[in-house]
């Protein structure tokens, strides 16, 4: 179903957001190279940087919201546990403690993009549409398939996307972890397509009848 066509400012934003987040996942790109830690750059967040920034650069909301899927309820919980501890000084779920122990300019300043990705993308969503129900498939994909390299190309040590062991220090289902880590991220991609899919302000208008 086609919505209206964008206008000029709104076009101009999404042009602006798209440079800024494929700056953004390039940068994220080049730390990781320039600290010997190449393995960073299969971060679910990294990688969505450079997705979210193509999908808005093409004006296809459809590739914004498969991103959307993967980070949201994530997202979420990073922001409960920075403010928190933004707040009080000491850790909630210990899920952004490195942020308050890193010390180089970069890593900061592209983690924080947990912040602004989801009001950001949102906003976005609501100026290009949907156009399917089913993106979680697309989601879905992504995240067994990042979960397979992880799994096969990077050290536990590294625990990227907390394929490795939980993240949150309550936690922890050990020696079953890897199938809940799979259960846990359906479900998160699960829901959250089940209500930015049925948020009215993305839905395209439908024309009226005559």
């Amino acid at each position: 179903m086609k919505h209206q066509p964008l206008s000029p400012g709104h076009r101009l934003f999404l042009t602006i957001a798209a440079s800024f987040y494929i700056l953004l996942g390039l940068v994220a790109l080049f730390n990781s190279y320039t600290i010997g830690r190449p393995d960073q750059v299969y971060w679910f967040c990294y990688i969505s940087l450079l997705i979210i920034g193509a999908g808005l650069l093409v004006k296809n909301g459809d590739i914004v919201a498969s991103q959307v899927n993967i980070l949201a309820i994530g997202i979420i919980f990073w922001c409960i546990d920075f403010f928190y501890h933004l707040a009080t000084g000491t850790p909630l779920w210990g899920i952004t403690d490195y942020f308050f122990v890193e010390s180089r300019f970069l890593v900061k300043a592209v983690t924080l993009q947990h912040v602004y990705t989801l009001p950001l993308t949102l906003y976005a969503l609501s100026l290009l549409k949907i156009t399917r129900k089913d993106i979680w498939r697309i989601s879905l994909i992504q995240a067994f398939l990042i979960f397979i390299i992880v799994s096969a190309f990077t050290e536990a040590s590294s625990n990227i996307n907390c394929v490795f062991s939980s993240c949150i220090s309550f936690f922890d289902l050990d020696p079953y972890y890897p199938w809940a880590w799979l259960i846990l991220v359906a479900a998160m991609i699960f829901i959250t397509n089940a209500i930015i899919t049925r948020l009215p302000f993305v839905q395209p208008k439908k024309p009226r009848s005559t």
